[in-house]
């Protein structure tokens, strides 16, 4: 959280527009996105993979 508001990648299965939102204090809502907020990228992965180092920062990001 970057204290603004957020939009994630993923959508609402049964609406292609309308997303996920992260709000300040950590509340997830969904809406049409619009393109005042950031967007944060999310995705999923299979159980199969495996993290090999990284700490998630900038310099250091996650290796799976």
């Amino acid at each position: 959280k970057n204290g603004t508001h957020e939009w994630t990648i993923s959508h609402y299965l049964d609406a292609n527009c309308y997303t996920f939102g992260i709000a300040i204090s950590g509340y997830i809502y969904g809406d049409y996105p619009n393109s005042n907020i950031a967007v944060r990228p999310c995705f999923y992965l299979e159980s199969s993979v495996n993290l090999n180092g990284g700490n998630g920062t900038e310099v250091d990001p996650y290796r799976v």
